[in-house]
């Protein structure tokens, strides 16, 4: 989750003076860090970080398969459903980061307390996802563009994921 997060936090061009978002960094660079030598990006696209996501959820599914049988079967690496229930556990996964931001970042706009470091990371990881409904959407006292960006991360989450997990099953 902390590589995707900061994945996320890149392509947002969140502050990365804040201090939780040097945490993210500090805990995320002893993996990353060798796999940039090896693997470049691709533009803005971070693809050691989501190259390693994905051997993340690949290592999971292999550990709880291994831990469920009893058995050390590498033959799970072949089978190309694994492939479609890492990439809908990834979406999955992104989609939770981002309810839980617009869950908290409207939560924490209820109390104004002055600078918050947690707050302006939410809030520009949501920026981006937010703006392009608050112009659509004009706000007048109440912005409702947080319950759309999540009513909308929901719909994506059930045709994306259930889509993802049915194709997985029937091959």
């Amino acid at each position: 989750m902390l590589v995707l997060l900061r994945h996320l936090l890149q392509n947002a061009r969140a502050n990365f003076h804040n201090p939780i978002a040097k945490l993210i960094v500090r805990t995320t660079n002893p993996m990353l860090v060798p796999m940039r030598r090896v693997i470049p990006s691709i533009g803005t696209i971070d693809t050691s970080s989501i190259v390693l996501a994905i051997l993340a959820v690949i290592t999971e599914f292999f550990l709880l398969h291994c831990i469920s049988t009893g058995t050390f079967n590498f033959s799970l690496f072949i089978d190309p459903k694994i492939y479609l229930l890492v990439i809908a556990k990834l979406v999955d996964a992104v989609i939770s980061i981002y309810v839980f931001s617009l869950i908290a970042q409207s939560i924490m706009s209820w109390f104004q307390v002055g600078y918050n470091p947690a707050m302006e990371l939410v809030q520009d990881l949501t920026r981006p996802m937010l703006y392009p409904i608050q112009r659509l959407i004009p706000t007048q006292g109440i912005d409702i563009s947080p319950m759309i960006a999540i009513l909308l991360l929901y719909v994506t989450r059930i045709i994306l994921v259930g889509y993802l997990n049915i194709f997985a099953q029937s091959i």
